[in-house]
């Protein structure tokens, strides 16, 4: 469930800024995080046991190479999420309909919310490695048809459908990451992650943003494109660091 926080939360909240009133999302987001923060404080029984220092060796874990390279794909992934967050919007305004953003992004929430819990309810007998080459690679190709589209209800389409792809895809990453990373630094790994794609959201926004002002909505869909091939291109460069290390197959 984690996985569809990233998809959700900043698609939630742009809706409710631009439905509600500007500062809604930003307001709702605090009140969250301050709740889930009091809950996860006061959550004992799933607290993981304590390693004594240097069990696994020194280091960082992020000097694992197959991290790296998660954490450069999730940095795609999350930029492809702030560019559908922010482009979305500026696509509904150019349509006239400037409320209809919340239903693309719902949308795309949606879409991977389904999916990743389809997804989760499986039990497959593929290596991780394959499933992460296949999630990325729908997810890249899943940017395509949004410079297609010509009106909210076809975005709303395009969006579905790559979200589907995109929190399955991020739940191999996640399985990989706890694989590939040493009990002792499994919260240092798992932070890891969550920066790649906390980044990336951020720097999707942004690069989306002023792309938007040169050329429009349909310009700022290439962002999202682009940051799509990066994935592909990472993860089809860095399979084989994936491969060597100790992982081993889904069981979801």
């Amino acid at each position: 469930m984690d996985e569809l926080t990233f998809v959700v939360g900043p698609a939630l909240s742009v809706a409710l800024s631009t439905m509600v009133f500007p500062e809604a999302g930003p307001l709702v987001a605090a009140a969250v995080l301050a709740l889930g923060v009091v809950l996860f404080v006061l959550q004992r029984r799933t607290e993981p046991a304590t390693h004594p220092h240097g069990v696994d060796g020194g280091g960082s874990a992020v000097r694992s190479s197959g991290l790296i390279v998660l954490v450069l794909t999730l940095v795609a992934g999350g930029t492809i999420i702030g560019t559908v967050d922010v482009v979305s919007v500026a696509f509904a305004e150019a349509q006239g309909a400037p409320a209809a953003a919340g239903i693309v992004l719902s949308a795309y929430a949606v879409g991977s919310g389904v999916a990743g819990l389809a997804f989760g309810m499986l039990k497959l007998s593929m290596p991780l490695p394959r499933l992460f080459l296949i999630g990325v690679a729908g997810t890249a190709v899943t940017t395509l048809p949004m410079l297609l589209v010509d009106s909210v209800a076809l975005l709303a389409v395009a969006v579905f459908v790559s979200g589907a792809f995109f929190a399955p895809t991020m739940i191999v990453v996640m399985g990989l990451v706890e694989r590939l990373t040493p009990a002792s630094r499994l919260t240092e790994g798992m932070t890891w992650a969550i920066t790649g794609i906390s980044v990336g959201v951020a720097l999707g926004a942004a690069v989306s943003g002023q792309v938007l002002d040169g050329y429009g909505p349909g310009g700022g869909f290439f962002v999202a494109i682009a940051a799509g091939v990066a994935a592909l291109l990472v993860a089809l460069l860095g399979r084989r660091m994936l491969s060597v290390a100790p992982v081993g197959i889904v069981d979801l």
